[in-house]
This record gives C-alpha cells, sequence and structure tokens, in this order.
C-alpha cells in the first residue's frame, strides 16, 4: 500500500525538518513543506497531500487558521494543528475549521501517529459517507423520473388504451342486443367471443394500474399460514 503522503505547513525551519524526519521515520511520505499561508495552498494544489499538518502561527498575511480554512473548502482535506497556543480565542477560531486534531507542542511521536492515523481514518468515514449521500441522492433522481414515466404510462393506459377497448365491447353489445334476430348463430357466437375477449382486455389494464400503484401503499404485514397457501 503507497505511504500516505503529507504536507508540513511550519515557518521554522528546524522544526519543520525534525518533523519531517519523525514522519519518514513513521513510513510517511513528505508532498512539501510550506512557510507561510499562501505556500500551503499552493502546495496543496501541486502535491496532493492527503493530510495537512498545520501550523498556527505563520508569517505573511495569512496564517494557519486562515489557510486551513481555504484548504478545506477547496480540498476538503483532514487538517491537524501543531501549535503552542491554546488561548479560548485560538480555539475558537480553529474549530470553525473543523481540525481533524489539535496537538499542542512539544508533543510526543506516539502522539502524532495516534492522532494522524485517526485523521486519517475519520476522513476515509467522512468520504464514504458523502459517496453514499450522492449515490443516495442519485438514485432518488432515477426513482422520481421513473415515477414519472409510471404516471405518464398510468394516463396512457387507463385513457388511450381502454378508450378503443369500451368502444369494442360497446359496439358487440349493440350489435348482439339490436341484430341478434338478423345475425346467424356462428355470427353471434363470434360477437359474444369478441365481447368476452374485450372485457378480459380492460380488466388486464385495471390489474396492471392496480400493480403500478402498490409502491404508492404502505406496505401491509399479517402472518400467513403457508400450508393453506
Amino acid at each position: 500500500m503507497a505511504a500516505v503522503r503529507i504536507l508540513i505547513v511550519e515557518d521554522e525551519i528546524i522544526i519543520a525538518r525534525e518533523l519531517e524526519a519523525r514522519l519518514l521515520s513513521l513510513g510517511y511520505e513528505i508532498a512539501g513543506i510550506a512557510s507561510s499561508g499562501q505556500e500551503a495552498i499552493a502546495l496543496t494544489e501541486q502535491t496532493s497531500p492527503q493530510l495537512v499538518l498545520m501550523d498556527i502561527v505563520l508569517k505573511g498575511e495569512m496564517d494557519g487558521i486562515d489557510a486551513a480554512a481555504e484548504i478545506r473548502r477547496r480540498w476538503l482535506l483532514p487538517i491537524i494543528y501543531l501549535t503552542a497556543y491554546t488561548d479560548q480565542p485560538t480555539l475558537q477560531r480553529a474549530k470553525i475549521t473543523e481540525p481533524y486534531g489539535y496537538i499542542v507542542k512539544p508533543f510526543s511521536e506516539r502522539e502524532l501517529h495516534a492522532n494522524i492515523e485517526i485523521a486519517l481514518y475519520k476522513n476515509w468515514a467522512e468520504t464514504k459517507l458523502r459517496q453514499l449521500m450522492e449515490e443516495r441522492t442519485r438514485l432518488v433522481g432515477e426513482m422520481e423520473a421513473t415515477n414519472k414515466e409510471l404516471k405518464a404510462f398510468n394516463y396512457f393506459a387507463s385513457h388511450d388504451l381502454r378508450a378503443p377497448l369500451r368502444a369494442i365491447n360497446g359496439f358487440a353489445d349493440i350489435l348482439l342486443s339490436d341484430y341478434a334476430l338478423e345475425l346467424p348463430p356462428e355470427a353471434q357466437r363470434y360477437l359474444n367471443l369478441m365481447s368476452n375477449r374485450a372485457k378480459q382486455m380492460d380488466q388486464l389494464l385495471r390489474d396492471l394500474l392496480s400493480f403500478a400503484h402498490l409502491s404508492n401503499q404502505s406496505i401491509l404485514k399479517q402472518p400467513v399460514v403457508m400450508a393453506d397457501l
């Protein structure tokens, strides 16, 4: 399995190199090292990391929280803050970016490893959930389209298909009632067959419409004696 690619965002080069060595010893791959928020965004776009380790205090106009917010907005990547700041205003700002971890310096290698693995798993689970929700939305859309087609078919079956059958049955009944004495027995038999077949076809359409409407009805469950069935 390919190593997880991690982007380090830290403006102190000594700390960044130490963090890089720790990550490499844990089996991760380094996507790059950024020293500013703008560089972090650019490297994220260029290297496609799977996780970002973000220092909050960075040189330049954009700090780590602003950079994390932009990265989350554009790529939904998991971000873990590595910082020495635990004051309430900083924590409140960081929470808005929905970080996957918040590690206070100095931290142990074990703590770093655990937070990274938890963040990766959480991101995988959220990605799967998004995919399932997107698939659900797609299926609901297909079902709604199918229901529209079914309603159109129901209208066609209940009006256009049954109208000729009613005409055939009606004219057959008229011939049998008004001209029965003038028609030979064989002709009467044919008219009766035609009328019966038209009625059977009309009943088939009624049954088909009833079957099509079953999907709109609630399911009624009750015990069934299989021996009797």
